[in-house]
C-alpha cells in the first residue's frame, strides 16, 4: 500500500473520469515540488559561476 497512490485515489473521487487528467495529484505535485528543488540548486550553482566567469556583474546583500 502506497500512502501516495491512496492519496491520490481519494483526491479524484467525485470527479468524473475525463476531467481527471486536468487535475495533478499528489504524486505529481510532489513531483513538481522536486522540480523546484532541483531549480534551486542550479540557481546556487549559477550564482557562485556567474560573477566568476564574467557573465553577470556580481551582487552583494
Amino acid at each position: 500500500m502506497n500512502p501516495v497512490s491512496e492519496l491520490d485515489a481519494l483526491t479524484m473521487t467525485g470527479i468524473p473520469e475525463e476531467s481527471r487528467g486536468q487535475f495533478p495529484g499528489i504524486a505529481g505535485q510532489l513531483n513538481g515540488l522536486s522540480r523546484v528543488n532541483e531549480l534551486g540548486q542550479l540557481r546556487q550553482l549559477t550564482d557562485l559561476a556567474a560573477p566568476a566567469t564574467g557573465v553577470l556583474p556580481e551582487i552583494s546583500t
